[in-house]
């Protein structure tokens, strides 16, 4: 029976080790970014802003292509934050709904919510289920730089 607890103990540490590695080794590189020009002032839950994307389709919100020279800034600031696999939560209220094509998925859009906080912006991927939390100040300034530019089209 003790054999038992330490095979199922070890094959966790295994389980739980391997999932790291995965999210360590995550690589951003965008294709595009696609902004609804839709920003939100209510909280949502993960699966509150994942259907909230249906909505937006079928209500036709406007959106904008972001330049290459935004999502080379974008990609920048989340090549320096560490990933983390994203769990259900809730999102808070300062929220920014965008599609993100990735170069590995080339026919594929990810859902990305971006919460902006006091202290932190929380970039979600809720397609691919990973959080990137951006809390240093110059990296933070360049997503509100962008996203305010975005609010005044």
């Amino acid at each position: 029976m003790i054999i038992y607890k330490i095979v199922l103990i070890v094959q966790l540490m295994l389980f739980c080790c391997t999932d790291k590695e995965k999210h360590n080794d995550f690589e951003v590189q965008i294709q595009e970014i696609i902004v609804y020009l839709d920003f939100q002032e209510r909280g949502y839950t993960t699966a509150g802003a994942y259907t909230h994307f249906d909505d937006l389709e079928r209500d036709g919100i406007n959106t904008i292509v972001l330049s290459k020279n935004e999502v080379k800034k974008i990609e920048s600031v989340l090549a320096h934050a560490s990933p983390k696999k994203h769990k259900q939560t809730k999102l808070g209220v300062n929220l920014v709904f965008c599609k993100v094509k990735y170069t590995d998925r080339a026919n594929d859009y990810s859902r990305v919510v971006i919460s902006i906080g006091q202290e932190r912006i929380l970039v979600s991927d809720l397609s691919r289920m990973v959080d990137f939390e951006i809390v240093e100040m110059s990296k933070k300034q360049k997503i509100l730089d962008i996203i305010n530019r975005l609010k005044q089209e």
